[in-house]
């Protein structure tokens, strides 16, 4: 994708969460597909990728300083690995219909809202009408999670790592032409 795809992409995404364009579920829905392979495509190498994987690492160092002597042998790389792959299921649910709870359980019924459907507090709150009378806000849950996967997505491994970085991956792809489509841009 070229800078001016990713901006309009993620321009685009952020719009739909803080303008709450269509009823949460589908807002959440496109604006995490739109907004999470814009982030990894502009991004994914970046000084604040490095910087981010950097502060999980320590934090993952520090956790393993506790005393526990069993976790003070495992790898970081693994810890941080199993840590993206939990995101991704967890986004994996959060991306599945309601319906499939049936068979997925619990899992397809998360949401990146809290248990009201409003967005937590945080995001950049701007005067305006809202649904419920809030101002307009960013759902943090979303970016933190769209981040997080789309930096991370590299260093999962296993099934659930090779399903995750082909969907990214896919998913890369087929959004890459609606900046063209929406805004004329390439």
């Amino acid at each position: 994708m070229s800078p001016n795809s990713i901006f309009a992409l993620l321009f685009m995404a952020l719009m739909i969460d803080w303008l709450s364009i269509g009823p949460d579920d589908w807002r959440d829905r496109l604006a995490f597909c739109l907004g999470m392979p814009a982030i990894r495509a502009g991004w994914d190498g970046s000084p604040a990728d490095r910087a981010t994987i950097d502060l999980i690492s320590t934090w993952v160092e520090e956790i393993k300083k506790t005393g526990n002597a069993t976790l003070a042998q495992t790898s970081t790389a693994s810890v941080i690995s199993v840590l993206a792959a939990a995101l991704a299921i967890y986004c994996f649910g959060v991306l599945a219909p309601a319906k499939w709870s049936n068979k997925l359980g619990k899992l397809a019924l998360a949401t990146f809202r809290g248990k009201s459907g409003a967005a937590a507090a945080g995001g950049p709150p701007v005067a305006g009408p809202r649904v419920g009378g809030k101002g307009r806000q960013l759902n943090p849950k979303l970016w933190a999670c769209a981040y997080l996967i789309a930096i991370t997505v590299e260093l999962t491994g296993g099934l659930v790592g090779m399903a995750a970085q082909g969907s990214v991956s896919a998913l890369t792809k087929v959004v890459g032409f609606v900046p063209g489509l929406v805004f004329g841009v390439s």
